[in-house]
């Protein structure tokens, strides 16, 4: 009865699809969660990365080896000064091949960086695949340097939807861990754990993907959990960007 009641709990808060093996856990308020949260400091890597990005012993790149990343249009949105485009997101198959698990340094969009990095927000992210080098609509995958149970962290930058946030969860060995979760693409607080059903060494690596009009990023706090109040600060500071060229784009949207 419990099991039933916090399943139905948690559809309502996320917005999931229930997947065998990885379930999303309650938020306790805040950037925290029951689920355990790394530290991670990105301020020294802000800007756009090409290859395999390494953060305290974390490792980030578009995608695993054997994985396959194809563009898919998104949602529609109005980007100056083209007016309303059809963005271009990635979409990335459950498959893996690598044994061990281990991260494709080549990226598959038009440019040769796949991650971006904002050092004063501490979030990091995928790029688009096609012409305007879009923040946050990118394929993002994780190489844990350890085997983890659970693992909890931010995210910032939706703008909002039904079912078009993705996960994929891996073992060492390139492993599948249940099926791929399908959830609302909202900002807040997020964390994963292994369920009862689940009796294998751990999660060793995680994609993410999106289908999100406003993109999206992941935050790991550094040290210090930021007051709701700073969050709410901070994700409005990041809608600004819309407005803004950067360096070695066109345009970026966030």
């Amino acid at each position: 009865m419990k099991s039933k009641l916090l399943k139905n709990a948690l559809t309502g808060l996320f917005g999931l699809i229930i997947s065998a093996g990885v379930q999303a856990v309650p938020i306790v308020g805040g950037l925290g969660t029951v689920a355990a949260t790394p530290a991670l400091d990105f301020s020294a890597f802000d800007g756009e990365h090409a290859g395999i990005l390494t953060v305290d012993g974390f490792q980030f790149a578009e995608r695993f080896v054997g994985q396959t990343v194809s563009p898919q249009v998104g949602p529609s949105v109005i980007l100056m000064p083209w007016g309303l485009i059809d963005p271009e997101h990635d979409t990335v198959t459950t498959a893996s091949t690598g044994n061990p698990l281990a991260l494709a340094s080549a990226g598959t969009g038009i440019g040769p960086n796949n991650i971006g990095v904002i050092g004063a927000a501490n979030a990091v992210f995928g790029y688009g695949p096609d012409k305007y080098g879009l923040y946050g609509v990118g394929a993002l995958s994780i190489l844990f340097p350890d085997n983890l149970f659970e693992i909890g962290f931010d995210i910032i930058g939706a703008a909002g939807g039904s079912d078009t946030l993705f996960f994929q969860f891996f073992e060492a060995d390139g492993q599948l861990i249940g099926d791929k979760l399908v959830m609302d693409a909202l900002n807040g607080s997020y964390g994963f754990k292994t369920d009862h059903s689940y009796t294998g060494p751990g999660i060793r690596g995680m994609t993410v993907f999106n289908q999100d009009t406003g993109g999206l990023a992941l935050v790991f706090p550094k040290q210090t959990v930021p007051t709701p109040a700073t969050l709410l600060l901070l994700i409005g500071g990041l809608g600004l960007m819309m407005i803004f060229r950067l360096r070695g784009r066109e345009a970026r949207v966030f």
